[in-house]
């Protein structure tokens, strides 16, 4: 049976390795950066995705989340 067992992404391990790593916040969730969570949804959502253009970092967040959208576009979880 642990062959159904889905492997989890790098998205999945790093989320969690930085629970772990997080001091108690109650019932509430830590803290997270908007740098921290883009790449862990980077990870998790678009693997090793990059860009061969010399884009500034702005500029390849847009990509990226055009990339995320567009690809999943009507997947439900």
């Amino acid at each position: 049976m642990n062959s159904l067992k889905k492997k989890q992404t790098k998205g999945q391990k790093q989320f969690e390795e930085f629970i772990k790593g997080s001091r108690e916040y109650g019932l509430c969730p830590p803290p997270m950066t908007a740098e921290q969570a883009l790449e862990i949804l980077r990870l998790h959502f678009a693997k090793d995705y990059f860009c061969v253009m010399p884009l500034p970092h702005e500029q390849f967040t847009t990509e990226l989340i055009s990339h995320i959208i567009y690809t999943f576009k009507g997947v439900r979880g």
